[in-house]
């Protein structure tokens, strides 16, 4: 059921009780955890893809070659780079003699050069031929500065200046493109797309707002919303309440500011989705013992019994080539349904020297994972903004490159990545 965000509340109430109820009463029964509203939804649009899906850090941003993160060295923050084909880190500046220590360095984002500005963060989302560079922190209210350009950093120009940090946090958004543009989805927010050409707002959601627009509205209350993902050419979110008014609902914003109800789902605010599927494990703490995964398509929900032995985590989330990652004892498995066994991420090193830690999966394109696989403190020199020499205790990260494939068959075949001194965020 599609209709215009920009109808009047009333209209859209009524739209939205003439078009659900036809379809619960031919609907054949389904299970609980879903109950179809709707026809399945066709895509009008180009499809949407999620960046990063299966990563941690959405500050990085990862192409098919190279993975891109802002870098604090010093006082100052710049955009680094690390080609797939080196497994170097590099900083994203080609100018000759260039000493990458102020704002005169191709690379250059930020500088903790006063009491406003010492808390600067980054971050770096590519997005199909285009590279986003966000800058964040100083004064406070917090804003944010949206610069773009090519993968390699040319034809740099800001087209966000004091933005908005509940539109514009990529850090806690969920990021997907369409080949051209760059959507960030956000229960602050809703969803938003940026291009070379500045920021358009496609659909408001929960910024404390309430706006005609939203139909969430009309219910007298304001919504609770998390993005899930993206299926075809929407941002699914779950809401309380659902479009529908009662229960948890499935909600698709189209990237033209269109909705499509996607129906009733119970346990939507602990679930992922990937590729139209939604991966819900019912439970609660450690005793988890099924996985329900529910299509969209098809409007249907199977129930598979987890992996052999015990003590799954009631948390699961998806990766970019459909493996499901379920967590045991703070271990990571990697896991298809279907299975009697997971694949356990072989652990390499300790958390606070006892607590054995697999692999961080910083960032993943579906293909390779930029991990980490290890990290220890160690004592740095620093200069303080007037040039006065000191000793800085820092984490110093030990990162890795790997295939999804090598790395989800329990494999610890990666490359180390030649790191340059500086620190990293998350």
């Amino acid at each position: 059921m599609k209709h215009n965000t920009f109808l009047a509340l009333a209209l859209s109430a009524l739209l939205l009780t003439a078009c659900s109820a036809p379809a619960a009463e031919s609907a054949a029964p389904t299970p609980a955890a879903y109950e179809s509203q709707a026809p399945a939804a066709v895509s009008v649009g180009k499809p949407l893809h999620h960046l990063n899906s299966g990563g941690t850090a959405p500050q990085i941003g990862i192409t098919d070659s190279a993975a891109y993160l802002p870098m604090k060295f010093g006082c100052i923050l710049l955009a680094t780079k690390i080609d797939f084909a080196t497994a170097q880190q590099e900083i994203l500046c080609n100018a000759d003699g260039c000493t990458h220590t102020d704002e005169t360095c191709l690379a250059f984002m930020a500088a903790d050069d006063d009491a406003l500005s010492q808390y600067y963060t980054g971050g770096l989302v590519a997005a199909g031929d285009r590279l986003y560079w966000f800058i964040s922190g100083g004064a406070s209210p917090v804003n944010v500065r949206v610069d773009v350009s090519a993968p390699d950093g040319s034809d740099r120009h800001t087209i966000i200046e004091n933005g908005s940090i509940f539109q514009l946090d990529c850090t806690m958004s969920m990021n997907f493109t369409d080949g051209d543009a760059l959507y960030l989805a956000t229960a602050a927010s809703g969803l938003v797309r940026l291009e070379d050409t500045g920021l358009t707002p496609i659909f408001p959601l929960n910024d404390g707002h309430p706006t005609s627009e939203n139909p969430l509205y009309a219910q007298g209350s304001t919504p609770r919303c998390m993005i899930l993902g993206c299926w075809q050419d929407m941002a699914v979110f779950a809401c309380t309440p659902s479009l529908s008014g009662s229960g948890t609902g499935l909600m698709g914003v189209h990237a033209d500011g269109s909705i499509t109800d996607l129906g009733t789902y119970h346990a939507a605010f602990s679930a992922a989705l990937h590729e139209g599927k939604i991966y819900h494990i019912p439970g609660s703490g450690n005793q988890a013992e099924t996985i329900e995964i529910t299509d969209l398509t098809t409007q249907s929900t199977e129930k598979l019994p987890l992996p052999v032995g015990s003590g799954w985590n009631n948390y699961c989330i998806t990766y970019g080539d459909g493996t499901i990652g379920l967590i045991r004892d703070e271990l990571n498995y990697a896991w298809t349904p279907g299975n009697d066994i997971a694949v356990e991420l072989a652990p390499t090193w300790g958390k606070d020297t006892a607590v054995a830690r697999s692999p961080v999966i910083y960032a993943e394109n579906g293909t390779t994972a930029l991990v980490k696989v290890s990290d220890h403190t160690a004592s740095v020199a620093r200069l303080t903004p007037e040039g006065i020499p000191y000793q800085r205790q820092q984490p110093i990260r030990e990162l890795a490159l790997i295939s999804l494939q090598d790395l989800f068959s329990g494999r610890q075949n990666w490359t180390s990545v030649t790191m340059l001194d500086g620190v990293l965020f998350g």
